[in-house]
């Protein structure tokens, strides 16, 4: 059965996606990167979910603490929203709010993660 493609995937997403995809490769908890990055369970988890953009200074953090480079981010990061348009989703550049992010499919981004496409 195809997966509906009604609501925009917003980027923040996508990006959160991959984020959680290397978190979870390295074995690590929201809570322990929530910690080194000083934002907190809770905070790290909006990055996850998509709902806070993280910035740069974090980035940098999560980079070293990983031990993964920024290109494979971003790598991941296009691989991913090009899986996403493949399958007939638009991507949305806008914010996303904590009821808004129930919202999405989130089948596609499962689908995604489980293909191995970042």
């Amino acid at each position: 059965m195809p997966l509906s493609t009604d609501i925009p995937i917003p980027v923040s997403v996508i990006f959160g996606a991959v984020l959680r995809a290397i978190r979870q490769e390295k074995g690590l908890t929201q809570t322990e990167v929530g910690g080194f990055l000083h934002s907190g369970q809770s905070g790290y988890a909006k990055m996850e979910t998509g709902v806070v953009v993280t910035h740069f200074l974090h980035m940098e953090s999560f980079c070293e603490k990983l031990d993964v480079e920024i290109d494979e981010i971003y790598r991941r990061y296009e691989a991913f929203k090009s899986g996403c348009v493949e399958r007939g989703y638009e991507l949305s550049y806008e914010r996303v709010t904590a009821e808004q992010r129930k919202q999405l499919p989130i089948s596609i981004l499962t689908l995604l993660l489980d293909e191995k496409q970042v």
